[in-house]
């Protein structure tokens, strides 16, 4: 959180599911969130990497 107790959105979008923290998610609109696991974190960079963007990641 900020000073003022705020959530301090900037350091979660910069850590985003790179994280050991608990991450939930939906991989698909209109799907319940459910917990981020090791298999959807490798899947994710793969298509970072096949559609040329893991770059991006380093933002």
């Amino acid at each position: 959180v900020t000073a003022t107790n705020k959530v301090n959105k900037v350091e979660l979008r910069r850590a985003g599911f790179r994280t050991d923290e608990p991450v939930w998610w939906t991989p698909e609109r209109g799907t319940a969130y459910r917990p981020f696991t090791t298999e959807d974190r490798t899947t994710l960079l793969n298509a970072y990497t096949a559609h040329g963007r893991e770059n991006a990641l380093d933002l």
